[in-house]
């Protein structure tokens, strides 16, 4: 977190999660005098960012815990 001048704030809490899945099958054989070769594959990637600026945060009562005040503000997600 950065602090300027003017009590601006440039930054605040962040956290980005990467998930990568793979899948590859590959099957060759040789059949009389014929090659037979058969293959797939699949991918899955979910890339996700989350924000909640320190402000809101801030703003929110102390007896709250941190996974609460996060519910309460519903952060900004981004799904790719």
């Amino acid at each position: 977190m950065f602090f300027w001048a003017y009590g601006r704030i440039n930054n605040g809490y962040q956290k980005q999660e990467n998930d990568v899945f793979n899948i590859d099958a590959d099957f060759t054989s040789q059949v009389d005098n014929h090659l037979l070769e058969l293959g797939g594959g699949f991918n899955y990637n979910v890339v996700r960012s989350y924000f909640v600026g320190p402000v809101q945060l801030a703003a929110l009562s102390d007896t709250l815990t941190d996974m609460k005040k996060f519910e309460i503000l519903q952060p900004t997600v981004f799904w790719i």
